[in-house]
């Protein structure tokens, strides 16, 4: 992978549960780092091809291997946040994560 395409910063936020005071539980989400990142340009074709449901609130980058990032975590670009949908760790040097847009509420 080469370093130089990797132009987009993102902060990835890991998911962190706490007491709610009622016996339950709530997630917060805490800053787990800063990466840099390329964006693919979304393919519906090739997604389409892998079955995987693709819309206009997706987006995918490629970053350098964090084998600690799940399914679950968020990520903030550009000051939207975004839920990992999918997390593709099959090279040894990048992973692919698969994103969907965040709105709160909805």
């Amino acid at each position: 992978m080469r370093i130089g395409s990797m132009n987009k910063r993102l902060v990835l936020l890991k998911p962190k549960l706490k007491d709610d005071g009622y016996g339950g539980k709530t997630t917060d989400y805490e800053e787990a780092g800063k990466v840099w990142a390329y964006l693919y340009q979304a393919d519906y074709k090739e997604m389409e091809s892998l079955g995987t449901p693709m819309n206009r609130e997706q987006i995918r980058f490629k970053i350098r291997p964090h084998k600690w990032v799940k399914r679950g975590w968020r990520v903030s670009y550009h000051g939207d946040l975004y839920v990992v949908d999918s997390v593709d760790d099959s090279y040894k040097d990048s992973m692919t994560l698969i994103l969907r847009r965040y709105d709160q509420g909805v």
